[in-house]
């Protein structure tokens, strides 16, 4: 019966997604997926004027800069989510170690 009971409310659950690089081409595709099979995806954009292509995928959008916003501003955005997805190709090398998403990461993670 709890295997019965996990199997159900996993298939009923709707996870809660937050990626980085979402408007590259990885993030779009997996935006894409993740809105087609339920799930709620939100992407991590520099632009607003990104954010019409990616809502009409199903992917709700949020300003962030992976190299300017600060730890602190990212960490509060990683609340009641169930994964984080980094997909972005451009930071560590720009910052010649972390960014800032990596140290809020590693500060807020369980």
């Amino acid at each position: 019966m709890d295997i019965l009971c996990t199997f159900i409310r996993h298939i009923i659950y709707i996870h809660h997604y937050q990626f980085i690089g979402a408007n590259g081409n990885i993030g779009k595709h997996l935006g894409k997926t993740l809105a087609e099979r339920g799930d709620e995806p939100i992407g991590f954009i520099r632009k607003e004027e990104q954010a019409p292509e990616l809502n009409q995928l199903g992917v709700k959008t949020e300003l962030a800069n992976i190299i300017k916003t600060g730890v602190s501003e990212y960490a509060s955005k990683f609340q009641s989510i169930d994964a984080l997805i980094f997909t972005a190709s451009a930071g560590v090398e720009l910052t010649k170690g972390k960014t800032p998403i990596q140290h809020a990461v590693e500060k807020y993670s369980n």
